[in-house]
């Protein structure tokens, strides 16, 4: 019989706060963590905590597999034996896109099917108040992206499959997203994940380039861009990047971004 989740855990409902103790230690470990405490993400998750070991899983109206997150600063081990009792207690949903520590595809093995599972590093931008203002002139311009592009949007990740799509439309709701436009076509995009003003932090993502505009300086150009808009805003920016991506590593640092923790990312479908 399997264990029940009272059994498991003594703090299945933790406050923010807690969290953005734990959280606030090490910002750069965790902006998705810490922006996930605010709205739309904290009224659509619910969070567990053991120590210095959280798991927090989020199911979103608008994405269609849940996210769980595990990362973890200085509690690796403590972190992934909570995920694995978690799941032997049913607790994680059925099909999740999980990043967490390294190991996290081993440990749930026995409930989960890995779909996929590579390692990814999280960077943080060095100097984001020195980002130079990229220019904003002739056929590459910069232009602000927001709803109103959603169907240009669609477009240019329906023609990049090897993108990868973490994306929502209300990420758009940040005004945060940035782009190039050809010939009235969307051909590069860069954006946040999140970003929370409260706790002054942003993680990049969806930065793409349709395969024929690619080495053209737009991906370059449009981070560049990004970061200077972002860092009046927050303290902390930072990104997620696949190892095995070695163009993606050697963009982003040469743009001054640097490791800060090693972990795994994968997407997991209960047995």
């Amino acid at each position: 019989m399997p264990p029940t989740l009272e059994s498991v855990i003594p703090d299945p409902e933790p406050h923010p706060d807690r969290l953005a103790e734990v959280f606030g230690r090490h910002p750069a470990v965790h902006p998705y963590g810490l922006a996930d405490l605010e709205e739309p993400f904290w009224s659509q998750s619910r969070w567990y905590a053991e120590g210095e070991a959280v798991v927090g899983v989020l199911e979103l109206d608008d994405a269609d597999v849940a996210i769980v997150y595990c990362v973890s600063a200085t509690a690796e081990a403590e972190t992934l034996d909570l995920l694995g009792r978690l799941a032997a207690a049913g607790a994680l949903p059925a099909h999740s896109f999980l990043t967490g520590p390294i190991g996290v595809a081993s440990k749930l093995a026995e409930h989960f099917e890995v779909r996929w599972c590579t390692p990814h590093t999280r960077m943080r931008l060095t100097e984001a108040a020195s980002v130079p203002t990229s220019p904003v002139q002739g056929a590459d311009a910069v232009v602000p992206v927001g709803r109103a592009e959603i169907e240009l949007i669609d477009q240019l990740f329906a023609v990049t499959p090897d993108a990868g799509r973490f994306f929502t439309e209300s990420m758009l709701d940040t005004d945060a997203y940035v782009g190039t436009l050809l010939g009235g076509e969307l051909v590069a995009l860069a954006g946040v994940h999140v970003l929370s003003d409260r706790y002054r932090v942003a993680a990049i993502g969806n930065v793409l380039t349709r395969h024929d505009q690619r080495r053209r300086g737009h991906a370059a150009r449009l981070v560049t861009a990004l970061c200077a808009q972002l860092a009046h805003r927050v303290d902390v920016i930072g990104l997620n990047v696949n190892d095995e991506n070695v163009g993606a590593r050697r963009l982003y640092d040469s743009l001054g971004f640097e490791p800060v923790i090693a972990f795994d990312e994968g997407e997991f479908v209960a047995r």
